[in-house]
């Protein structure tokens, strides 16, 4: 953070790891994402502020070998595989010979936030802030090739090959642009206790809309965090254990990791343990 008489600038970058473990192919997805964050701060007086942010996250390329198909039909290059598909048009030779799918995914955030500082026994300040968001996905697979011709009209358990790759297809990240309208309102505490010891405790609730999103099977409008821990000061050194839980997943807070393909991971509580080093200078 750097600051010069009324304003200030915030520089952030993070590195995001997701993994989720399904019961059928893929058993294990892995999404990596890194982001940029820039705040510009203006001071309106000694106890509020308001501030403009752009935060960038870009998912690193995902890559999946397998996929099942109505919950018994594996198609891909694993050991469970049934079917194998290579397709020899141009546009798949990114896949090589080993790999069904891939998906690019990328989110863009700006954010207007205001800040009051107050004084009282239940918190030090609070905010209330409005944001826009917009996600972009893309993918590649020859699965959407099963949608017609020959081998789509061939049948399984009743049910043409055709109909079942469309319907596995929605639930893949669409690849038009939708996004997120927000509002949230936060407020944050911190309790000195005894020797540099300090309790503190964030909450966070933000209720937002989506736009031109499909909704696969069902999504919440709002979520809710709340981080709770301890911290201890030592000079400018700063260490803090704590908890913090999520009502709806990561829904609201970080964007990128929601679509079609995740979304029903989405209805479910989320909760993290994080140890934090400090140094102030």
């Amino acid at each position: 953070m750097v600051f010069e008489n009324d304003f200030g600038i915030i520089f952030k970058e993070n590195n995001y790891s997701l993994n989720i473990l399904r019961d059928t192919h893929p058993k294990i997805v892995t999404s990596t994402s890194k982001s940029n964050y820039i705040e510009i701060l203006y001071l309106l007086s000694f106890d509020r502020f308001i501030s403009v942010s752009k935060n960038n996250t870009l998912a690193d390329q995902q890559s999946i070998d397998c996929y099942t198909f109505y919950k018994s039909i594996t198609v891909g290059f694993c050991d469970d595989a049934q079917l194998t598909i290579i397709n020899s048009k141009e546009k798949y030779l990114p896949l090589g010979n080993n790999k069904l799918m891939l998906i690019d995914g990328e989110n863009k955030e700006y954010r207007i936030n205001y800040t009051q500082v107050v004084d009282n026994i239940f918190f030090d300040d609070f905010s209330i802030y409005l944001s826009y968001s917009e996600n972009k996905f893309d993918w590649l697979s020859p699965i959407e090739e099963l949608t017609s011709g020959f081998i789509s009209n061939l049948t399984y358990k009743g049910k043409t090959i055709g109909a079942l790759a469309k319907r596995e297809i929605r639930r893949f990240p669409q690849r038009e642009s939708y996004t997120f309208s927000k509002i949230g309102f936060n407020i944050n505490n911190d309790i000195p206790l005894i020797n540099n010891l300090s309790f503190f405790y964030n909450f966070d609730v933000v209720y937002f809309k989506m736009t031109d999103y499909i909704v696969a099977t069902q999504m919440p409008d709002y979520n809710l965090k709340i981080k709770v821990g301890m911290s201890y000061k030592i000079n400018d050194l700063k260490l803090s254990l704590s908890g913090l839980f999520y009502k709806n997943n990561l829904i609201g807070y970080n964007d990128i990791t929601f679509n079609q393909k995740t979304e029903h991971h989405f209805a479910s509580n989320f909760g993290s343990i994080k140890l934090e080093v400090n140094f102030f200078f």
